[in-house]
């Protein structure tokens, strides 16, 4: 779903994550939720890639709790997804 791979340890240091998790409120039309979703990173294979993973993002997951109720971005991200969503529903299939 994206180019940009990302090791664990960058996770904390992502600049688009960390924009997520801030007191910004994203609307759903911001070019943002482009470069947000073109973010891809490899699935932990093993336990103490889980560990790393799980260290690294837990800063940005405290954030995002705290600024949530506050900012709705996480609403935006359902409503960017539901409406990407629709227009694939609505494109004409070109597999015919």
């Amino acid at each position: 779903m994206g180019v940009a791979i990302s090791r664990y340890s960058d996770i904390s240091s992502n600049e688009l994550l960390a924009r997520f998790c801030s007191a910004e409120i994203i609307c759903p039309n911001d070019p943002f939720w482009n470069q947000l979703l073109a973010f891809n990173i490899q699935l932990p294979n093993n336990t103490d890639e889980q560990l790393i993973f799980d260290s690294s993002a837990e800063a940005l997951l405290q954030k995002f709790l705290q600024n949530n109720l506050q900012t709705g971005n996480l609403g935006s991200l359902v409503q960017v997804f539901i409406t990407r969503a629709t227009e694939l529903l609505a494109a004409p299939n070109s597999d015919k």
